[in-house]
């Protein structure tokens, strides 16, 4: 079982850093547990996120690639120009057999919210609907 939790601040009071994000707090929880022999395993993690910053720097984040809030095919959400901030969760449980016999296998839950953004302290390594999250 493991945990991480982050911060970030930036003094963007000068106008060529109003585009950044102001602040950034992430935290996650991991654990792996195995039995009968390492035969059978449950591993995951939660994962949260909250980001401040000026109208302009979180619209932008909203439009990033790893978020696409303006896709036409999410009626779920939108760009929202007021917003000054952002707060996401995401996750993943995973358990199956891992050894012994002819047959392994497993099953695979994952959560992303659009919101989530772990670009300031952690990473996200192939964009919010991977099953891929990394602090």
């Amino acid at each position: 079982m493991g945990a991480i939790v982050t911060a970030t601040s930036r003094n963007t009071d000068e106008p060529q850093f109003l585009l950044l994000r102001k602040a950034a707090y992430s935290g996650g929880l991991d654990f792996k547990h195995n039995w009968k022999n390492r035969k059978y395993f449950i591993d995951g993690n939660a994962i949260s996120s909250h980001v401040l910053g000026s109208r302009e720097s979180i619209k932008n984040t909203q439009r990033e690639i790893s978020h696409l809030f303006q896709r036409v095919d999410a009626d779920y959400i939108s760009v929202d120009k007021s917003r000054t901030s952002l707060t996401g969760t995401g996750g993943k449980i995973e358990a199956g057999k891992a050894a012994e016999g002819h047959w392994r296998y497993n099953a695979t839950l994952t959560w992303p919210s659009p919101e989530l953004e772990l670009n300031d302290i952690g990473f996200c390594v192939r964009g919010m609907k991977s099953s891929r999250f990394f602090m």
